[in-house]
């Protein structure tokens, strides 16, 4: 077995064999481990193949674990994205939306972003931090920005939600690509979503947009979306800025130049230029 760092995720450590990965829970007070063994074994019914097969788990242990199989391919965080990559991204995204029966996603649980409210998740971010006022003009008028936007915006009814089963977590390293199509890895956050929250969470996401340079509009244009979609994904968007600037507000020197490109992003979306 072979541990990754765990400074290389932030909630789990991962020892990866052969044939089998061990994923052992840094945190789990959302129910994470829960989330990621309920995903597996739905997915091992009505999507196989498209995420590791579960194998076990040790969800009362302290700390818990689970046990999956090694699927092939290689994240696309590590890779130069091509149109190949994308149209696969959507593929596997489209097939994981719609595997989960209708009947039997009713008894998921919501994402954790939806079931508290996105509005909620903000304001609770929010309530730690005190205005950058030694941040850079850009990034202060980008805070000040979505501070009157979140203070005027009412978010998505519930029952206006298209609902899918999400992995809720937009990160490109959890893409792994085979050289034919892409599985998906990382269910901790998984859960009865919508699709225009998770198309928003994967399009915002650091690892798509600032590392990979995938342009937003090549990757949105893979979904057809309603007008009533198309609204609610302006709206995650927009909240998943906001939330990765307060993210990386305080960053480290190395990481300045990416508070100030997510501000000029925020800013963008706002439609303050």
């Amino acid at each position: 077995m072979r541990c990754v760092p765990s400074r290389v995720f932030a909630t789990h450590d991962i020892d990866v064999g052969e044939h089998q990965v061990i994923k052992t829970f840094r945190s789990w007070d959302r129910g994470e481990h829960q989330r990621e063994w309920q995903a597996l074994v739905m997915l091992a019914s009505y999507a196989p193949d498209l995420a590791p097969t579960p194998l076990g788990c040790d969800l009362d242990s302290v700390p818990p674990r689970v046990r999956m199989s090694r699927v092939p391919g290689q994240p696309l965080a590590e890779q130069e994205v091509t149109t190949a990559h994308l149209d696969a991204v959507a593929a596997a995204m489209n097939q994981l939306h719609e595997a989960v029966p209708p009947d039997i996603l009713a008894m998921v649980r919501p994402q954790p972003w939806l079931a508290a409210g996105a509005l909620n998740r903000m304001k609770s971010l929010l309530a730690a931090l005190e205005r950058p006022v030694d941040a850079d003009p850009v990034v202060r008028a980008a805070f000040d920005a979505a501070i009157d936007w979140l203070d005027h915006v009412a978010e998505p009814r519930h029952d206006a939600l298209n609902p899918v089963f999400g992995q809720g977590d937009g990160n490109l390293a959890n893409y792994l690509w085979d050289g034919r199509r892409v599985r998906l890895v990382d269910f901790e956050d998984s859960g009865r979503s919508d699709r225009a929250f998770e198309l928003a969470a994967f399009a915002e996401h650091l690892s798509v947009w600032h590392d990979a340079k995938v342009e937003t509009e090549a990757l949105l244009g893979r979904f057809a979306l309603t007008s009533a979609e198309a609204a609610r994904l302006r709206f995650f968007r927009r909240g998943f800025g906001f939330f990765w600037l307060l993210k990386l507000l305080g960053a480290r020197d190395d990481r300045l130049s990416v508070l100030l490109s997510q501000a000029y992003r925020l800013l963008l979306m706002l439609d303050t230029f």
